[in-house]
Parts: C-alpha cells; sequence; structure tokens
C-alpha cells in the first residue's frame, strides 16, 4: 500500500504540472520547453555513470544531460530531473541519477521521480485505453513509444502498468535476467540473476538466432521456476547487444 501512495504523490505532480501548463498532450511541447517553464534550464554535457543530473540554485535549477542520450532516453532522464526539482525542493542541491535510478518503481525518491516523469510523458488517461487490449504483445510498447516518443522499455513498463491483463516484463542480458517487473496480478516475476532457460524465446535470441514476430506460449516453469504450473505466453525480441526485451503474459483460466 506505502508503495502505491508514494508513487501516487509523483503522478500527482505532473498531472498538476501539465494542467498548470495548459498540456493536453506531451507532445505540445519539448521537455526542455517544459523544464524552462518550470524553472530549470537543460542543457547537454558529457558524462561518466550519470545519465542525467540536476543542480538547484536559488529558485531555479541546471538540468544536465548526458550528450550519450537520445530521443525518447533523454526525454524521460530529463523529465525525471524535472520531477526531483518538483518533489524535493527541499533535498541536496546536487542529484545524480544513474540507469538504475531510472529504473525505480518503489517508494525511494528516485521511485517518486519516476511515477513524475511516468504520467508526464505518458498520461495515464491517454495511455490506458490503448493498453486495454485482449492479446498483450511488445508491438503494442513499440506503439506507444511511437506516439509519445519514449523509449521502448519505458513505454513497456507503462503497457504492463495499466494493462488489466496479468504481465510481466523482463529484460535479460548475456543470457540472464538482469531485471524484472510486473503487475499485481501477474504475481512474482523472474529473479534477478536466474540463467534463461533453452526453453524461452529470450534464450533464443541470447544464442544469436532470430525470435518470432508473433508471441508464443511457454511452459510457466521455463520463467518461475520448477514449482510453476501451467503455460504463459511470452513475445521477445532483441534489445542492444546480447540482450533482450519480454513480455510475458498470464493468461485467465
Amino acid at each position: 500500500m506505502t508503495r502505491r501512495v508514494e508513487r501516487a504523490v509523483g503522478a500527482a505532480k505532473a498531472r498538476v504540472v501539465a494542467a498548470e501548463l495548459k498540456l493536453t498532450t506531451p507532445l505540445l511541447a519539448s521537455i526542455d520547453t517544459i523544464a524552462y517553464m518550470r524553472g530549470a534550464i537543460v542543457m547537454d554535457r558529457p558524462m561518466d555513470g550519470a545519465l542525467a543530473r540536476l543542480v538547484k540554485a536559488n529558485n531555479g535549477a541546471i538540468i544536465a544531460a548526458s550528450s550519450k542520450l537520445t530521443g525518447g532516453q533523454r526525454r524521460f532522464a530529463i523529465a525525471h530531473e524535472l520531477g526531483h526539482h518538483e518533489l524535493h525542493a527541499g533535498n541536496d542541491a546536487l542529484d545524480l541519477c544513474t540507469g538504475e535510478d531510472l529504473q525505480a518503481r518503489d517508494q525511494s525518491r528516485e521511485g517518486e521521480a519516476n511515477a513524475f516523469a511516468v504520467e508526464l510523458l505518458l498520461p495515464q488517461k491517454l495511455v490506458e485505453p490503448r493498453c486495454d487490449v485482449k492479446e498483450p504483445s511488445l508491438k503494442h510498447a513499440c506503439a506507444l513509444a511511437d506516439t509519445f516518443q519514449v523509449s521502448f522499455v519505458a513505454a513497456a513498463l507503462r503497457f504492463v502498468e495499466l494493462t488489466p491483463e496479468a504481465c510481466a516484463i523482463v529484460v535479460t542480458e548475456k543470457g540472464r535476467v538482469s531485471w524484472s517487473i510486473g503487475n499485481p496480478d501477474f504475481g512474482p516475476t523472474p529473479a534477478r540473476g536466474m540463467p534463461v532457460d533453452s526453453a524461452t524465446l529470450a534464450h533464443d535470441i541470447a544464442a544469436g538466432r532470430t525470435a518470432p514476430d508473433e508471441p508464443e506460449e511457454v511452459r510457466a516453469s521455463a520463467w518461475l521456476g520448477s514449482r510453476a504450473r501451467g503455460e504463459l505466453v511470452e513475445h521477445s525480441v532483441a534489445w542492444g547487444r546480447m540482450s533482450s526485451v519480454t513480455l510475458l503474459w498470464r493468461q485467465s483460466e
């Protein structure tokens, strides 16, 4: 319960900001312009380790984004730092945020800033109807990413969060689970560090083979351990070098 309340704070603040700026859609103004209108100047800078940082000065702020970031990843990183600016005015004058920080979905400050960024760039009232589908797949995440100009992974996470179906996102790297997040209906998700089972489509990608374009059924135990029963629907796509993104769907009986 606490986790949902804390994340709701970030989302609620994003809705307030959008209303005050009269942003009927998140693409009505660039993220740089939105930040400027809220008292933060965006600058692209070379960075080691961090993807973005917020530097506060008097009543304003500077958001520095890594010059390596482009497109949807850059927009999300800036929106995340803007979330810190809006939500955590009384905290440290310097926030450094890594890629792991931009994945946080808990009650931490990073989780709050992410909730702000997600709602600002992928507003629930516009996105939720697009997630009410009969057959979940990563194609819906791709459509969200294209429509709202966010990264594929950010769109996939938002899809899982808002779909009425029991789904989870799993990111694998070099044949092991890097991280996974599911909605409450899905239940426990694959453990971090778990080897990718040879029965999965994600394993095919790790082995250099091409995965099918369409989702396929896989035994649940391949992803959730030997005690898991039944089947899951898996849709996996290659994501970067030696990595994959997987959508798992637990069909209702």
